[in-house]
């Protein structure tokens, strides 16, 4: 099997698309739960590319200089190879975003070099299930795979490029489509495939310590994605309910200390995004542009939020006779949530919809 090796960078630093504060930084990501979060598509402003006419080809002479731009995304840059895919109800926001950070390097690499677009699209269900080493049809078992549970998330440098440098590599989504779940494959189904890329060599960096360090931190991702595309990060991620995150325009900023819980992919940033749009607000303006990977809608099951919204209300919903969540109903809990939502925001975005299995969910 012959493999083309790619030299690609990326960078462990600190959703459709939000804007997260450029204050927060998180390193690393092992999810612990099954949420099943689908954030949705939020409008951040019309997009024009600050480096005026982004035709082949990409030439940077001067990576501090587009660094220093107040503005940029690599949406101006290479669209055709941002974009929002959907990891589903699976933990496995690793893949989506490792994958996202090579996508995006090996098209600024032919943008560089004048060639033809091409567009890119990995495999995350390949990397999921061949990271396994007795997840198998069976029984059998993966000596090349690594020591992880079903469901229970990943990182990037121990699952992500732990599995490339095994010696799977990465191949294309058309070899091996996303199945949406975690569960045993057959082994042999990982075999024989055309492996499209494979990953030489990434960087790392670590948490600031002071603000001078994060000063020099925040200028060294920026000329990364100038140079090498998107940047792996680590956050942890809101979901309805939770009023740290503005849904309306995909603005998130924690002003305490998290454990990250989610991974997304850091493609741009805006130095004058107002610090007003966030709910809690950081010191000064500015925010990272991150690409998600749960498709371009906010969808939750109604069982967890009926759990959540009781035990933040519980006093209201005692009063009305309501002494359990399995007592509040589908419209109960769409009242409630968006009279929260009204409350901080003036709006009631909140819908109810039934899914294709027949069941009720949140929009």
């Amino acid at each position: 099997m012959k493999c083309k090796k790619i030299l690609i960078s990326i960078i462990v630093c600190s959703f459709a698309f939000l804007l997260i504060n450029v204050n927060a930084f998180a390193v690393d990501v092992i999810n612990t739960t099954n949420g099943g979060y689908v954030p949705r598509e939020n409008d951040i402003g019309t997009h024009v590319s600050a480096l005026g006419n982004s035709n082949n080809p990409y030439y940077i002479d001067n990576i501090s200089k587009y660094a220093n731009l107040s503005k940029f995304s690599l949406r101006d840059v290479i669209p055709e190879n941002v974009v929002v895919r959907n990891q589903g109800s699976e933990n496995s926001c690793w893949a989506f975003t490792a994958l996202a950070c090579l996508e995006t390097n090996l098209s600024l690499k032919n943008k560089r070099a004048g060639k033809e677009t091409k567009v890119y699209d990995f495999s995350e269900q390949y990397m999921v299930s061949s990271s396994f080493y007795n997840n198998y049809l069976n029984g059998l078992i993966n000596n090349r795979g690594l020591n992880f549970k079903p469901y229970e998330g990943g990182n990037f440098e121990t699952r992500a490029i732990g599995n490339i440098t095994n010696g799977y590599g990465v191949v294309n989504e058309a070899d091996y489509p996303y199945l949406n779940t975690e569960a045993p494959v057959d082994l042999n189904s990982l075999k024989n495939k055309k492996i499209a890329a494979d990953v030489l060599d990434t960087i790392t960096f670590s948490n600031p310590k002071n603000n001078d360090e994060r000063t020099a931190l925040i200028k060294k991702i920026k000329e990364h994605i100038v140079e090498n595309g998107g940047v792996y990060t680590a956050i942890k991620a809101p979901d309805i309910g939770n009023f740290k995150f503005n849904p309306f325009n995909g603005a998130l900023y924690h002003n305490n200390e998290e454990y990250p819980n989610h991974a997304v992919t850091i493609i741009g940033w805006d130095d004058n995004y107002s610090r007003e749009n966030f709910v809690s607000k950081p010191e000064r303006d500015g925010a990272w542009i991150v690409k998600n990977s749960y498709g371009t809608e906010m969808i939750q099951e109604l069982n967890s939020l009926k759990k959540f919204v009781f035990n933040y209300n519980k006093e209201n919903f005692n009063s009305e006779g309501i002494f359990s969540e399995n007592q509040i109903s589908d419209e109960q809990l769409i009242n409630s949530l968006n009279d929260s939502y009204y409350e901080k925001f003036g709006k009631r975005p909140i819908k109810l919809l039934r899914g294709s299995d027949g069941k009720n969910i949140a929009q």
